[in-house]
């Protein structure tokens, strides 16, 4: 299957401070979004921007920070992440962040396109892209363009980025309030203030998913099969489906008790994000 590539519309409101939003056009099977951002400076791109999501019939899917994006997308290897041109702090400089739908570092063809989102058939009237610009930008710039193929179905399973943020506490805390339905695929989890998050454990109807692994454990095991996690930054990334088959994720429809442990390596407070990446229908 050849991908076919097209610019994205022009973004309306590109202001600093404000959202400036796409629709995404129907009829159209989406494999991976491409964000060209800049401005008149020559910022960096997480300085840039900060929230952005996507939309399906006027309902959140996905809700990360751009950093959080890089850093993810950066997981599944460093040829995922955002690339540049030009020169920093001049205003030529330009950051192209990726937004994949279809995951092309699955091992087979098949399990890298299965995810991509067919957006076509009665039960999709809409599909938007929100990026929120940050206040004080001077002439913000962000245009881009997307990869598709023809729709092959409607819209069936797609992969969600649930965003949760909890109130960080103490040297370790028991967080019960994790949105179930669907299939866990990883659970990033991103330091707070003052600590990083060093022990997690994932237990559903009381089975352990993952037991108490420290933070040098998780990441060892990660490298182990193919992935490139945060080794200085604090952030603790446990992948349910790491050894790659998609079915690999942890079914959670109809689970009573989904629980996460989580201990710090020092005193945490602040907010303690959990960027939840699930699959399933559209919300």
């Amino acid at each position: 299957m050849t991908l076919r590539k097209k610019l994205l519309p022009t973004f309306n409101n590109p202001v600093a401070g404000q959202t400036a939003t796409i629709n995404l056009t129907l009829g159209q099977k989406i494999h991976t979004l491409w964000l060209a951002i800049g401005d008149g400076v020559g910022l960096t791109f997480d300085t840039l921007v900060n929230e952005i999501r996507l939309l399906v019939n006027g309902k959140v899917q996905r809700r990360m920070l751009a950093s959080e994006l890089n850093a993810i997308n950066s997981l599944n290897g460093t040829i995922y992440a955002a690339q540049t041109s030009g020169t920093l702090a001049n205003p030529a400089y330009r950051t192209y962040l990726p937004i994949f739908l279809a995951e092309p570092w699955r091992k087979t063809n098949q399990e890298a396109a299965v995810l991509a989102w067919n957006l076509a058939g009665p039960t999709v009237a809409s599909a938007s892209l929100e990026v929120d610009i940050a206040s004080g930008m001077t002439s913000p710039v962000i245009s881009g363009w997307y990869e598709w193929s023809p729709p092959d179905g409607g819209l069936g399973a797609i992969t969600k980025w649930i965003r949760q943020t909890f109130g960080a506490s103490g040297t370790e805390q028991d967080f019960n309030s994790l949105t179930r339905g669907d299939y866990y695929h990883a659970i990033h989890l991103f330091k707070p203030t003052g600590a990083n998050v060093d022990k997690v454990r994932l237990t559903a109807d009381g089975v352990i998913f993952q037991d108490v692994i420290n933070a040098l454990e998780n990441q060892v095991m990660l490298i182990n099969r193919g992935l490139n996690p945060d080794l200085v930054g604090g952030r603790f990334d446990l992948v349910l489906d790491a050894d790659d088959p998609i079915n690999s994720a942890l079914p959670t429809t109809g689970v009573n008790e989904l629980s996460l442990h989580v201990e710090y390596s020092a005193t945490a407070s602040g907010n303690l994000v959990a960027l939840i990446e699930k699959s399933g229908p559209p919300e």
